[in-house]
């Protein structure tokens, strides 16, 4: 006997097959007709989804599953009519009509309920599941965080790629390059040149031995200058290289530079760009920084096998409140099926279009199944089955879709971009253009200050004017200020009386004198 005879013949000793219906479901079109059109839908649909006894079986319901189970008992001669579900499995599952729908299978009140029913580990403990007839994808769904950006914001984000240690480290392998290859520019200068005579070779090796302090300073402090200025040109600066170690040492700042600029240039264009983002990526960040998530009751179970440390942070809503808790700050994200995210999108409804959004990760997959009872479950299915298997179901979903939903709102991406810079998002980097400047301005006249002291220092040492300092020199420069020194002291004291120390027996004598 084949599914639709034994339905048939089951319809001739029970009757009718009793079918139910739970509430309207989360996707706006696989089953409809509780709830009228939302106001925003206005001018275009208004007022109830389907029109009084103008649904599946002359009822008030539609939507794409019970459009396609109807076609499916119908084109097999298969005779059915609805039941309401009894107020016992509304209290079974006070939270859920579709819960309470299975209840009323397993209870025999009706054959099967009609409708997107996910066949959870719950339920499945209640009555029998057909096979699946589509399957919903479920993403997280979370917030977005649009600050505007303020001065000091836009000062550190072109220095956030790289930690501040990082960048300490880069500064300071730059400055130990270009210390390495001025000074081994300096050691080749020690080499004859052509036509030097032996007397200028040691007079120029005389002079650097009487390099002062102050002289070596600025040549150490302009080499490590000209190797951090290689981050940028991509190579030392004035200098002229003569040997292969010191081509050797430019060729590996140029690579250098060329893959830190690559690196820091992909980082900073990106944090540039974006003026929104998700406070996490991916569910597992998510659970790693204790964010909460609002979910289906249903499917409690399902998600904890799958992702078990989710437990603890899960907020248990019905299909219809997953969203709204989010908003209502009960749970930091949410976990919605693909179907329901569209139909909170619908008719230009921008409330969720504009403040969350999709991760791309899919966290778990529901099929979508038929509670039957037991007696006739091989025969529904099987005869389910075959339609299925046609790509019957398919086209029915978009004629839903076309009928009961409408002008979706596009979602966000995961990270928002700008499309124009304002002031405040490069006037922070430009500031500290200028605060360079003037730092750079403040050691240049520092400098001179320094080499005016440095010259009139050389000039009181150098007696004879010839422009060498001589140890003779500086030794009778020694004893001239030696010599200084003891005449301003001796001044101070012939200036200043001289103070006695006082007698204590005077001291005792005038106060015996001293009237009472």
């Amino acid at each position: 006997v084949g599914a639709a005879e034994e339905l048939r013949m089951y319809n001739r000793i029970y009757g009718k097959l009793r079918v139910a219906f739970p509430g309207d479901s989360g996707s706006g079109y696989t089953l409809v007709g509780l709830k009228p059109y939302p106001d925003s839908a206005a001018p275009a649909r208004e007022g109830r989804m389907v029109a009084p006894f103008q649904g599946v079986g002359g009822s008030n319901r539609s939507g794409s599953v019970l459009v396609f189970l109807a076609n499916v008992f119908t084109n097999a001669g298969v005779e059915w009519h609805e039941v309401p579900i009894s107020p016992r499995s509304y209290e079974y599952s006070p939270s859920s009509s579709f819960t309470a729908c299975v209840h009323e299978v397993a209870i025999g009140n009706v054959d099967m309920c009609w409708g997107n029913f996910w066949p959870t580990a719950t339920r499945r403990a209640l009555t029998m599941f057909t096979g699946s007839m589509y399957s919903d994808n479920f993403h997280v769904i979370v917030p977005m965080t649009t600050a505007k950006m303020s001065l000091w914001d836009s000062f550190t984000r072109p220095f956030e790629p790289f930690s501040a240690g990082l960048w300490m480290f880069i500064f300071g392998a730059f400055g130990f390059v270009g210390f390495t290859v001025v000074h081994a520019n300096t050691l080749t200068e020690e080499h004859a040149r052509p036509g030097q005579s032996r007397a200028d070779r040691e007079a120029e090796r005389a002079k650097k031995r009487r390099r002062t302090l102050f002289d070596t300073f600025p040549l150490l402090f302009s080499s490590v200058v000209k190797g951090m200025h290689a981050l940028n040109t991509g190579e030392v600066k004035g200098v002229d290289v003569k040997t292969g170690g010191s081509w050797l040492a430019q060729f590996l700042v140029g690579l250098t530079k060329t893959v830190l600029v690559a690196v820091y240039t992909s980082l900073t264009v990106s944090s540039l760009l974006t003026q929104g983002n998700a406070a996490f990526m991916n569910l597992e960040e998510g659970i790693d920084g204790g964010y909460t998530f609002c979910a289906n009751s249903a499917m409690r179970s399902v998600l904890e096998a799958e992702h078990p440390r989710l437990g603890p942070l899960l907020v248990d809503k019905s299909n219809h409140e997953v969203l709204n808790g989010v908003i209502d700050g009960e749970c930091d994200a949410a976990l919605a099926h693909t179907d329901l995210w569209e139909k909170v999108r619908l008719w230009g409804d921008h409330t969720f279009c504009n403040t969350m959004t999709r991760l791309p990760e899919t966290v778990t997959v529901a099929a979508n199944a038929i509670p039957v009872n037991p007696k006739i479950i091989r025969a529904v299915s099987a005869l389910m089955g075959r339609d299925i298997e046609a790509g019957n179901y398919p086209p029915i979903a978009r004629e839903a879709k076309r009928n009961y939903t409408g002008n979706l709102c596009r979602e966000q991406d995961v990270l928002q971009q700008k499309s124009r810079f304002e002031v405040a998002d490069i006037a922070g980097f430009l500031t500290f253009l200028m605060i360079g400047a003037a730092a750079c301005y403040l050691v240049n006249i520092f400098n001179e200050y320094l080499h005016k002291k440095h010259m009139d220092l050389q000039a009181a040492i150098d007696l004879n004017g010839d422009g060498k300092v001589t140890v003779n020199e500086l030794a009778r420069y020694g004893t001239r200020v030696r010599f200084a020194r003891t005449s301003l002291s001796r001044s101070r004291e012939t200036a200043l009386p001289k103070m006695r120390t006082p007698n204590r027996r005077a001291l005792a004598a005038a106060h015996a004198r001293a009237p009472h």
